[in-house]
This record gives structure tokens, sequence and C-alpha cells, in this order.
């Protein structure tokens, strides 16, 4: 069993997962009202670190996003005998969006979080392929979950696991134009709850193979609910296929549920009616963005080592801005701290491109994945698409155009019926039409649970500036919803998902260059899920309309 040996936050409410719990406890919040951006007037709310800590934080050479992971790594490793430098451990990082605030229109392939995680590997001297995890707002719990996996099949022994996500005007924006940020402090599950609170920050959790009675990752799940890119299934259906696939849970050994709980209208009534699907509506839930924003790629991380904290402490942290319950799942959601003696939890999260994902966390216990993989996984289809051709299980297909055109030519050859092709992005584009070629080969039959891992470099970096370009001049201030939904790489997973139905694991990770090994460690490391009988993964890059690669494989039993 992978368990936590140290762990670090950084955010607006202190340096340490310490001073982070005491002032949740003592029901403090960061978050304010700022002004709005250019020609949007609207205030937003959000919970940004000081700019006199930035001070103290940043290290000369490094981005904002780049010195509060190192410097939360740092914490995470004081006092602690580690040799970063062995080929046993593994540097994870989670985020949505890294470095975004470095992007400009004309330097664009150093921004990839892929190539950021290689400058903080070798910072420490971290000799290993380091490995981001690029999953929307699930990103840390999917970190995690990978860490836990690779640990628990051999793969490392120990692994650096960090979440962090800084805001920027980018992604500010992006989420004013989804019109999803409330002006004031978000109010998790709450009658009164208008949108979320934007936040910032960097946590990280350092994991070994059993190292005695410490809190430790028993299970964890991540399902699709392949219902819309934005929203969420309106009955949770893809949390609440994660929440079940954690076993059953008992009130008498469960202290909580760490609901993701972003005050938004449609976030909350789904894990509401997730909650209660899965039969744990006896279960306390609480949520703790109404004091610390959404960290987006390190909420997952932040939330789980707070919940830690506090049981250590005997507590149950309540839930800062519920007053009255505004869903209409059976749930029961705490407003105010109460006492405990249970050492176990589940953190439960979701995020856009249908992904949702749960852990059990516990102390002391020796429940644990079953680590075996699936050996019976073979690849029954592959196919490769560059700007210049398409070659299907070996064999050329006949195509006349070349970049762009050709996906146009293959879509209106072996899909022809889904308009909304055509208003996906380049890198949806390519990954679509590889994975519904695919399925035509295997005469449709790619089942609903079966899981799409996919693997890039590039992150999502046409679209970035694509986006980019409608904010960049004050005087043509539009941003567009349409391209930011798009500036997320695991939307490219949503759209398989919500055309085929599947409803098993989805990932996307990026590395700093197409490594086969680290590649299939990934993937044997997810089929310890032995709920997958059919696997669709590969890698998928794309840098412009002339400079794409889709190498994508079918694996069934």
């Amino acid at each position: 069993m992978a368990t936590i040996i140290s762990h670090n936050i950084i955010s607006p409410l202190g340096l340490t997962s310490v001073d982070n719990y005491n002032a949740i406890l003592a029901g403090e919040s960061a978050i304010a009202t700022y002004p709005g951006l250019h020609k949007d007037m609207r205030p937003y709310s959000a919970s940004l670190i000081a700019s006199e800590v930035y001070d103290e934080l940043i290290i000369d050479g490094y981005s904002k996003y780049e010195s509060l992971v190192i410097q939360s790594i740092k914490r995470s490793l004081d006092g602690i005998d580690l040799d970063v430098s062995s080929i046993d451990i593994c540097l994870i990082l989670s985020t949505t969006k890294g470095n975004i605030e470095e992007l400009d229109l004309t330097e664009s392939q150093n921004v990839s979080p892929a190539v950021t995680a290689q400058r903080i590997a070798d910072y420490f001297g971290i000799t290993t392929t380091p490995i981001t995890v690029c999953n929307a707002c699930i990103s840390g719990v999917s970190a995690m979950l990978l860490a836990q996996r690779l640990i628990d099949t051999d793969s490392y022994k120990k692994a650096i696991v960090c979440g962090c996500d800084v805001q920027s005007e980018f992604i500010i924006s992006g989420f004013q134009s989804l019109n999803a940020v409330s002006q004031t402090s978000c109010r998790p599950f709450d009658i009164e709850r208008i949108g979320l609170s934007l936040g910032e920050g960097a946590a990280t959790v350092i994991l070994s193979q059993n190292k005695g009675d410490l809190w430790a990752i028993a299970k964890g799940a991540v399902r699709n609910d392949a219902y819309h890119n934005t929203t969420p299934s309106p009955v949770g259906e893809g949390s609440s296929l994660a929440l079940g696939s954690l076993g059953e849970l008992k009130s008498d050994d469960i202290a909580f549920i760490n609901a993701h709980g972003t005050a938004t209208m449609f976030n909350d009534q789904m894990e509401s009616k997730a909650i209660e699907r899965a039969n744990l509506g006896h279960i306390p839930v609480n949520a703790l963005k109404g004091n610390l924003g959404h960290t987006m790629g390190a909420a997952g991380i932040i939330e789980t080592i707070i919940s830690m904290v506090a049981l250590d402490n005997g507590v149950i942290l309540g839930s800062k801005g519920f007053e009255m319950k505004g869903v209409s799942g059976k749930i029961n959601v705490l407003p105010q701290p109460q006492p405990t003696d249970k050492k176990a939890f589940v953190k439960m999260i979701s995020g856009f491109g249908g992904c949702n994902g749960a852990l059990l966390v516990t102390k002391g216990q020796t429940e644990t994945n079953d680590a075996a993989a699936h050996t019976g996984l073979q690849p029954i289809h592959t196919i490769k698409i560059t700007p210049n051709e398409c070659i299907l299980d070996g064999n050329k297909i006949e195509t006349e155009g070349q970049g762009k055109a050709l996906l146009k030519e293959l879509y209106a050859k072996f899909i022809g019926s889904y308009p909304k092709f055509h208003k996906m992005d380049l890198l949806c584009q390519l990954g679509f039409a590889a994975i519904q070629i695919l399925h035509s080969a295997a005469n449709g039959n790619i089942p609903e649970n079966s899981s799409v891992i996919l693997f890039n470099r590039s992150s999502s970096i046409t679209t970035d500036i694509e986006y980019l370009k409608t904010i960049s001049d004050e005087e043509n201030y539009f941003p567009s919803p349409a391209l930011f939904v798009y500036t997320l790489p695991n939307i490219v997973l949503s759209e398989v998902a919500i055309k085929n139905q599947i409803k098993g694991e989805t990932a996307f990770y990026l590395l700093p260059q197409k490594d086969e090994a680290t590649m299939r460690q990934i993937i044997n490391s997810t089929l310890t899920d032995n709920s997958i009988n059919s696997l669709v993964t590969g890698w998928i890059d794309c840098y412009g309309e002339d400079d794409f690669v889709a190498e994508i494989s079918l694996l069934q039993n």
C-alpha cells in the first residue's frame, strides 16, 4: 500500500499544511473581490497569494507556477532522507494550465506543462521522466491515484506528487466568459450559490511503499459521465460510478465525504445526486472552496491534505459559506466543524471533460487496491495519422488531402454524420477521427466501460494561442467561451466518450517527449482497475494544421 510520508500546502492561507488547516478551522477565508478585466467590468471573487508573499517565494529564473511547485516540494522534502536522483522515484505534477501566463503569440514551444515539468525535475536532480496529469479539475486526484498505482505495481518505490495552478488573465477571462464566477465568496451547496471563486496554490504529497501507520490511498477510481464537455450529468452518473468503485462504505468507518463543492449550480446539484445514488447520503459532507476558492489542478491534493490533518486532530471541518441546502440530493452538508474519532474519508471531485474521481483515504487500515494488472489485453487495431497519411493496421488508407483537409476527408469517409466534429478544435478532431476509425475497425465494439488514456507533449497549445488572441487586444477584447473550453487537452477524451457513451476511466498525461517505457508503466498501472476490459490509448500531439500526429491503439481481451 502506498502511504503518505510527507506533505505541504502553499496557499493564501499559509505556507504549511498545518497553517492552512488552522486557518480553515478558525473560519478564515482568503477570498476577496477584484475588479473586472478590461472591457469585462464584472468583478470576480478569488483567493490569491499576496504580492509580498510571492516576493519571498519566487526563485530567480523561474515563473510563479514553477516557483510555487519548487517551494512546495522543497518543504515536503525537509527532514526526509530521500535520494531524489534514484531511478525508484518519480515526479508527478498536476495542473490545468501550468505556465499559461508565460504564453505569448510568438513563442509557444516552452509553455507546455510537460516542458515545465522537466525544468522542475532538473532543478531537483530527478532523473526519471516527469509526468504531468492534465485532466481538468480532477488532475490532483488523478495524480495521487496514479502515484498509488505506480507504487503498488512496483514501477517506483516513492512518488513526489505536486498540484499547482496560478491565476492569470487567461484563466480568469475564460471562466468569466462562461459566466461561472461569483462576484462574492462562493457558497458550496447553499441555496444562494451563484458561482465559483477562483483560487491558486500548490500542494505536495510524497508517497512511499509501506511506511507504517500512516495515511494511505486505499482505493481510487476515475469515471467519465459521457454527457457534456462542461456540464455534468444531472443525475451524477459518472461521479456515482466513481464512488461505487470504492466498494461498500459504512458510516461506522467513514468520517466524511470531502466534496468538490464548487458552488456552481450544476456541479453541486450533480454531486448531491451522485452521493445519494451511491447510497452515501448518511455520511457527513463538507466542502472547502469557501476558504480557498477553486485551486483547479491543486484542489484535489490541497483538500486531501487538509482532510487528513483535520482527522489527525479529531475534527470534521465545516463548509464555509453554507447555510441552507440548495440541492435536491439527500445529503448531510456540515456548516460547522464537529468532533470525530474516525480515520477514513472519501475525496470526490469532478471537472470539465466529464471526468469524475473518488479516493478512499485511510489511516491504520489494511484495505488496498488489487495491484494485479490485466494481462489479457492485446492490441487488436492500431492507427497512425499524420498530415500526409492515415495508416490503419499497417495499411495505408487512400486519401487526397493533407493537413487539416486530411482530417476532414477522414471524417467524410468514416464518420460523416456528426456535425459537432466541425466545431471541435484541431486536437479534438485528430483524436476523434483516429478513435472513430478504430471504432469502425472493431465493428463498433468499444464497450461502455472502456478506458481512454492519451499522452502528448504539446497539451492544447494550438487552441491556447487562438484563445489568447481573443484577450490580447484591449480594444478588441472578446474572450471566447467556445475556444476556452478547448484549452484543456482532456476535452478530446470527452468528445470521444460522449459519441461512444464511454463511461470508464479517461485520463490525459503530458510527457517532455514520447517515452514508450513511461507510457507502458502508466497504462499497466491503470489496468489495476479490473473493471477495464477495453482500452484506447496512444500518443496524440498537435502543433498546427500541418504538424500533428496520432498513434493510437485499441486493446481488448
